[in-house]
């Protein structure tokens, strides 16, 4: 059996007309334009609207050129497709759709398993860090107990000192 590539390749235009009938919007209507290469090829786009004053909706789209008629018509259903999505708020559950949910949920599960352990860690270090200052602040008053008594002594030599030479 031969790896990867599409097994099932649905056709967007059949899409857009069963959501539109599911939706009683009517039809789409598409509109072909040919041009021709340099090389005298011809190339398809198609334009694609759909209007239907009932349910507000009033679209409009094109699609990409193609050598391949089908692909160009395909590639506009698809376009118009996406927007009539959009803007109604609805889905279509297929087997993607269902694979996203299923990884949407693992990758939840998984980004709140890393939170909790961020959160427990983050805990830990603001519990060092507090750890930390307190031993920062003592050790900043033993060195300021030091440094008072290191002036003491200097101040106790120095008044010995001149004492000592007066005498």
């Amino acid at each position: 059996m031969d790896g990867g590539g599409l097994v099932i390749e649905e056709d967007m235009e059949f899409y857009l007309l069963r959501v539109c009938t599911k939706l009683q919007l009517g039809s789409p209507r598409f509109e072909r334009s040919v041009y021709y290469s340099q090389e005298g090829e011809p190339h398809y786009k198609f334009l694609v609207s759909l209007v239907c004053e009932e349910a507000d909706i009033s679209l409009k789209t094109s699609g990409c050129f193609s050598a391949a008629e089908g692909h160009a018509r395909d590639d506009a259903a698809y376009t118009l497709l996406d927007m009539l999505l959009m803007k109604t708020g609805h889905s279509i559950c297929d087997f993607n759709y269902r694979r996203v949910c299923v990884l949407q949920q693992q990758l939840e599960e998984l980004q709140g398993s890393q939170g909790n352990q961020l959160a427990r860690r983050l805990r830990e270090k603001e519990a060092e860090c507090a750890r930390l200052n307190e031993e920062i602040e003592k050790f900043c008053k033993y060195l300021n107990l030091v440094v008072l008594s290191e002036l003491s002594w200097v101040k106790y030599r120095e008044g010995h000192a001149t004492g000592c030479s007066r005498s």
